[in-house]
C-alpha cells in the first residue's frame, strides 16, 4: 500500500486527519507499504534526521499483516545528488543509493510501487524488487526528462 499523504516539497496532498486513519486502520492490513520519507514521518509520528531513524520508524510500522516497507527519499539531505530507498523488515533492512534528479515529476512514488507490485507478483524478494523498481522508475525519470513519450527499459 502506498500511504498517499504528501512530499517533503509540498506538505500535505490531503486532509492531514488521513494520517491517523492510514496509521490505525489501512496499514497493519497491508502486506508492504511504500511511503516516501514525509509519509513515514507523518506515519510514525517522527521527526527523522538519519537513516538508523528511517528504519526505526518503518519497524514501528510492522505491524498486523504488514511485513515490509520500503521508504522512497529515504536519506533526501537537500543536496541534489542522491537519495535513497530503505527496504525495511522485522530482521534486516537494506539501502539503495541513486541518483536524484533535478525537475523528475511527480508521481515518481506511485510508479515505483507499481514497479515494485510487479516485480514481487513475478516472485522476486522485496529486497530485489525495489532494486528492480528503482532501476525502472528510473529509467521512466530520464525519460520524462528528455522529452520522450515512451519508456525506456
Amino acid at each position: 500500500m502506498d500511504p498517499v499523504l504528501g512530499d517533503k516539497d509540498t506538505g500535505y496532498y490531503v486532509d492531514p486527519a488521513l494520517t491517523e486513519w492510514y496509521r490505525a486502520q489501512l496499514t497493519p492490513l497491508a502486506t508492504g507499504l511504500t511511503p516516501n520519507l514525509f509519509e513515514l514521518e507523518c506515519l510514525s509520528g517522527r521527526a527523522l534526521q538519519s537513516r538508523d531513524e528511517g528504519v526505526s520508524a518503518a519497524r514501528s510500522l510492522l505491524q498486523g499483516r504488514t511485513q515490509w516497507v520500503t521508504v522512497t527519499s529515504a536519506d533526501d539531505c537537500g543536496d541534489n545528488v542522491t537519495v535513497s530507498v530503505l527496504v525495511v523488515t522485522r530482521c534486516g533492512f537494506s539501502q539503495i543509493r541513486h541518483d536524484f534528479y533535478t525537475g523528475a515529476p511527480k508521481g515518481t512514488g506511485d510508479l515505483f510501487t507499481a514497479e515494485l507490485t510487479a516485480a514481487l507478483l513475478r516472485g522476486v524478494p522485496v529486497a530485489g524488487a525495489a532494486e528492480v523498481a528503482c532501476s525502472l522508475t528510473r529509467s521512466s525519470i530520464l525519460a520524462a526528462l528528455k522529452g520522450c513519450s515512451g519508456l525506456l527499459l
